[in-house]
């Protein structure tokens, strides 16, 4: 049976012709819009690229990549990011990498992660997050690394940290050759390098808790102070929280000290202990408290601590233990000078031996270098025996020299651990003596070890230690500013330096081993 249709059936071909125009005529508009949307969509379609950042998952929900073996040459992927716009997302001072600025558009080589986020466990975290500050990361307390600190970005340590992203491609301090080839070891850096503001990435010794950490110390506005018991010219700080308003109960001292808002104001001439931390960092020994330079300025403050010199303001660490008793009180434990050499020797638990401190023997290599090179005397030394001291010094006017005559009665000062980490020690006071002259040097701080940490021998070997403590420098504008700059500077990193080839020299003429950090 054939099929009627009202349209073809008797029609002749020019009335169907006229016909189809005028049923496309009435619904000429709907057709128009129709083919106007299509267009549309189609543009849509096709003028988003491949790969584009907004289409891809969260950095935290990925799978971690494998460290490739072959990591992208420091120098290229700084230029790299140089190009690329100054990131401003709030998400990286939150302690994870903006979805817009992890991953690169079109780039050919996978992401690298940083083996240093590896947990003081071992277990290895998510590649969005950067590794903590171990010393910080310790304290199931602290949350200063969530708290998000930032201004309006008026200030200058604001301004020089301020929107960078951190990419860091392996643990530092890597190879003997990574750090030489590394954009930090380069004499000079000219043009748009001369800041480090407008460096595509931060140096790969300070982790994302220094940089936050370092801003809540140049940043944050003291709401609480507390004096120090024996120390007159020192004052503990509470530090205004993020986000509290004129109807937020005011904490006390012990309450903001607790969860790592608080910091000590010290004394100029204790400046020098900026420079040492910077030196902890570079030489991958994370053992320092976070330090920087400020100048202070707060009516909630005596007028000494607010006259307008710049102060060096450490941060403060509320669970380092301390001994109860008050002639202790700045130390952890008590140690001997016998002791401690005993413990070098022999380790300890067996037959005859010291007793076991829970200390890592390896951690006294780590201070013994950090001191010599610092010529700190006060926790291994502090009675000047290894020394021909100036009149001024401490031990003299004091007497404590007088002691060396009989080791037995030798303690050793500012041995501290924190009740979260006691394995590991901490250094506080490292001011230390710059000006010390190569012929009156302390080689007894050296006494008993036998071993040094390969990273940071590897960091001396270099060359490249005055170059990587200026670039460190540079982001504490106040203390660069105190110091004259870089021409400032010179002397005393050529200093460090000198002592960094007398200890080369010496662990070579003794033919010393060098351990690796697998824990640092």
């Amino acid at each position: 049976m054939s099929t009627f249709h009202p349209i073809t059936a008797g029609t002749p071909v020019g009335d169907m012709a006229s016909w189809l125009w005028r049923k496309f005529h009435s619904k000429k508009r709907s057709v128009v819009a129709f083919c106007l949307l299509l267009t549309l969509c189609a543009m849509a379609i096709t003028r988003v690229p491949v790969g584009h950042p907004a289409s891809e998952p969260d950095v935290d929900s990925r799978t971690p990549h494998k460290e490739s073996d072959t990591p992208e040459p420091l120098t290229r992927q700084a230029l790299r990011y140089s190009r690329r716009q100054p990131v401003r997302d709030l998400g990286y001072w939150r302690g994870r990498t903006s979805p817009r600025t992890s991953t690169l558009v079109c780039s050919k080589k996978p992401r690298t992660v940083d083996t240093s986020q590896r947990s003081p466990r071992g277990d290895t975290k998510r590649p969005g997050r950067v590794r903590r500050d171990l010393a910080l990361a310790r304290d199931p307390r602290l949350t200063v690394g969530h708290l998000g600190i930032r201004d309006s970005g008026t200030r200058a340590l604001g301004r020089a940290l301020e929107g960078k992203p951190r990419v860091v491609t392996q643990q530092w301090p890597g190879s003997l050759g990574d750090i030489q080839s590394s954009v930090w070891c380069d004499a000079e850096i000219s043009g748009p390098w001369a800041s480090p503001a407008l460096w595509g990435e931060l140096p790969p010794w300070l982790s994302q808790q220094d940089v936050k950490t370092l801003q809540l110390l140049a940043q944050a506005e003291p709401v609480a102070k507390a004096r120090v018991p024996a120390h007159g010219q020192v004052l503990r700080v509470g530090f205004s929280p993020p986000g509290a308003n004129q109807d937020t109960p005011p904490l006390t001292i012990s309450q903001l000290c607790s969860v790592g808002l608080c910091g000590l104001i010290k004394r100029p001439g204790d400046l020098l202990e900026v420079l040492a931390f910077h030196v902890d960092r570079v030489l991958g020994l994370r053992r320092s408290l976070p330090a920087l330079a400020r100048r202070v300025h707060s009516p909630l403050l005596p007028y000494r601590f607010t006259d307008g010199q710049a102060r060096p303001v450490i941060w403060w660490a509320s669970d380092v233990k301390h001994l109860g008793d008050p002639d202790e009180d700045q130390n952890s434990l008590t140690l001997g000078w016998l002791q401690y050499q005993a413990l070098l020797a022999h380790g300890c638990s067996g037959s005859g031996q010291a007793p076991c401190l829970g200390i890592h023997r390896t951690e006294w290599a780590r201070l013994a270098l950090f001191d010599f090179l610092l010529q700190v005397h006060d926790r291994l030394d502090r009675y000047c025996c290894g020394f021909e001291p100036e009149p001024s010094e401490p031990c003299v006017e004091e007497g404590l020299r007088e002691k060396c005559r009989n080791p037995a009665e030798l303690q050793l000062v500012h041995i501290l651990v924190r009740s979260s980490d006691p394995s590991h020690l901490v250094y506080i006071d490292n001011a230390g003596n710059l000006q010390q002259p190569v012929d009156k040097l302390n080689f007894r701080l050296l006494e008993g070890i036998d071993e040094f940490p390969a990273s940071a021998v590897k960091v001396l070997e270099s060359g490249c230690l005055q170059n990587l403590l200026l670039k460190s420098l540079q982001l504490d504008p106040v203390f660069w500013e105190s110091q004259g700059g870089a021409q400032g500077l010179k002397g005393l990193l050529e200093t460090l330096d000198q002592r960094a080839q007398i200890l080369l020299a010496h662990i070579r003429k003794h033919k010393l081993t060098l351990f690796r950090d697998e824990n640092p």
